[in-house]
């Protein structure tokens, strides 16, 4: 059961961003997707403390260069 959990989906291509936020939706968690590792690093560090419980992303995400290694 993944009800409430708050969701950083990471996920560069359209139409498999709107499967897997559908697929983890329709089993209770709170989804936000951003399209590149860069975004999601921004995003988590503008975000508050304990916004997110998981972030989900490809090891092959594209756009997470060296400043975030």
């Amino acid at each position: 059961d993944i009800s409430g959990v708050r969701i950083l989906l990471v996920e560069d291509n359209e139409l498999n961003a709107e499967i897997a936020e559908f697929m983890l939706t329709e089993n209770g968690a709170k989804v936000e997707t951003v399209k590149n590792g860069l975004e999601a690093v921004q995003h988590f560090e503008a975000s508050e403390p304990g916004t997110y419980d998981v972030i989900l992303m490809r090891s092959e995400e594209r756009r997470v260069g060296k400043e975030c290694r």
